[in-house]
């Protein structure tokens, strides 16, 4: 990540697990590399910040950022193959257009799921959902 952070004025917060989840771990670790990535290119100054959060039978990851946002009609849009929601203008910030597909691909094929939730000029919150180790 430290390459990304280069020449931005981002603090990157990370917390520990708290819970055992039943998932791939190289997969998991490529979904949260994914997501924060994204989270640092798309936030000139602010914070990415990543939480996670246990629930009944399952666990969040959320990353979190203060970045350019997204607005809500283009959010369905982020999940499809080679699809790009910003403008012409942030056209150094693209990327294929294939890492939140493939993401919330693998998650659905863990169980789990990839939402999104943004505000344009407030940030995007991203929750990576996986279930629980059961005791």
């Amino acid at each position: 990540m430290r390459p990304l952070l280069r020449g931005r004025a981002v603090a990157l917060n990370v917390a520990r697990s708290p819970a055992p989840i039943v998932a791939d771990p190289t997969r998991v670790r490529q979904i949260v590399y994914n997501l924060v990535a994204n989270a640092i290119r798309f936030t000139e100054r602010g914070s990415v910040e990543v939480t996670l959060e246990p629930d009944e039978g399952t666990i969040a990851v959320r990353v979190r950022d203060t970045g350019v946002g997204i607005p809500r009609d283009k959010l369905a849009l982020l999940f499809q193959d080679f699809s790009q929601v910003h403008g012409d203008h942030e056209a150094e910030l693209r990327g294929s257009g294939l890492g939140l597909a493939i993401s919330r691909r693998y998650a659905r094929l863990m169980g789990g799921d990839i939402v999104a939730e943004s505000e344009p000029g407030r940030g995007s919150t991203f929750t990576l959902t996986l279930p629980r180790e059961q005791a």
